[in-house]
């Protein structure tokens, strides 16, 4: 009898502390996510072909973007810097 319920105390605490590493690891998972970074307020920009645009030298007056936020998309149009 006492085996039994030592197995089941056992089995418990190994569930919870894999409960635990599961819930850690989503946690770092989330931390690196794109979703968690536009959330933060930042933006993914891309071209009209879908390149991403990581820098000024990649864009040029009157080019049509697409800037990707939290909830959504939003067309632009590059303005020449004065």
């Amino acid at each position: 009898m006492r085996s039994a319920m030592t197995l089941r105390r056992t089995s418990s605490e190994n569930i919870v502390q894999r409960q635990l590493h599961v819930t850690g690891l989503a946690r770092a998972l989330d931390a690196i996510s794109p979703l968690a970074t536009l959330r933060r307020g930042f933006a993914i920009l891309r071209d009209t072909d879908g390149s991403i645009v990581r820098g000024v030298a990649q864009s040029q007056p009157d080019q049509r973007l697409v800037a990707t936020l939290a909830d959504g998309d939003i067309a632009l149009r590059v303005e020449p810097s004065q």
